[in-house]
């Protein structure tokens, strides 16, 4: 590939800030689908059929979710813990009352999910069974 075609390339590829603005104004489920479909891509799973690569990218969400879950509950000081058993025991669990506890206890629960992603990517790209402990 010459140089000109390379300087084409990266003309086309959205710049960091603009690719941060379009994530930020999308849903935390919007960003969770698009990483899901770019893993199975890096995976090398382009010649699925529909309905397999819908399932496969719902999979991968609903795993996605649950390891950021579990890597801001690890996060959570005793206290934070503590008040969150109490929920989970009285059955009053829910993502407002998980959202209280998360600011309260002042872990930076943004870094918590960038890392949980990153680590998640690693993870499924690597083909361990980590993810499903």
């Amino acid at each position: 590939m010459d140089n000109t075609t390379v300087s084409n390339i990266n003309d086309n590829i959205m710049s960091d800030e603009d690719l941060k603005d379009t994530l930020n104004s999308m849903s935390t489920d919007e960003v969770l689908h698009v990483v899901a479909i770019t893993l199975l891509t890096e995976k090398g799973f382009t010649d699925l059929d529909d309905d397999t690569k819908r399932d496969m990218v719902e999979d991968l969400v609903q795993r996605e979710y649950e390891f950021i879950n579990r890597s801001i509950i690890a996060a959570l000081p005793a206290e934070g813990k503590a008040e969150l058993d109490q929920l989970v025991e009285s059955g009053e669990v829910t993502a407002e009352a998980m959202q209280g506890i998360v600011d309260k206890s002042g872990i930076d629960a943004n870094a918590i999910t960038e890392e949980a992603m990153k680590k998640f990517r690693e993870i499924y790209l690597a083909d361990h069974k980590e993810m499903e402990e």
